[in-house]
């Protein structure tokens, strides 16, 4: 679960793991979230990870989709520093948004003179840092779009949320 919270926590995984879940938010079976994440160590020092997410809201009368939230990340993190008194550990996702907007109903209601569907795409950036002391005291710190990306366009453009936990 690294990879949703802090990337430079893979650096302290001791092998390969797979995580996959599924929920649908609030009991309602149109608003259904899915995620599958891999995580495998290249070498000594480096753990790589791919997420897939998707967050969709499917319409009850058409069976269409109204819309859908997808985010296919890479992840890695790794040991700046590591010793029997002190740990630091750096880590980063890179994500790739897309966003599916379904069609509208129209004035009929059915979709046949609705306002056509569209997909927009962006890019974000996250990054984490993990030290520790003597295996005692610990911080992390975790930066969500870092690089504050936004999708679509023009006046209709929207920025996605920025987040820093810090604990």
């Amino acid at each position: 679960e690294s990879v949703f919270y802090n990337p430079a926590n893979l650096s302290n995984l001791s092998g390969s793991s797979f995580l996959i879940g599924s929920t649908m938010f609030y009991e309602q079976d149109n608003l259904n979230y899915q995620f599958a994440t891999l995580a495998f160590k290249l070498d000594k020092k480096n753990i790589t990870a791919v997420t897939v997410q998707k967050l969709g809201v499917n319409a009850t009368y058409y069976e269409n989709e109204l819309s859908s939230e997808t985010s296919i990340s890479f992840s890695q993190g790794f040991h700046l520093r590591k010793d029997r008194n002190s740990s630091l550990s750096l880590g980063y996702n890179v994500n790739y948004f897309i966003l599916n907007q379904g069609s509208s109903a129209g004035t009929v209601g059915d979709g046949s003179n609705g306002i056509p569907g569209k997909s927009m795409y962006s890019f974000g950036l996250d990054l984490g840092l993990l030290a520790s002391l003597r295996d005692k005291v610990h911080l992390g710190v975790f930066i969500k779009n870092v690089n504050s990306p936004r999708i679509g366009r023009g006046s209709n453009a929207q920025f996605l949320p920025r987040r820093l936990n810090i604990g």
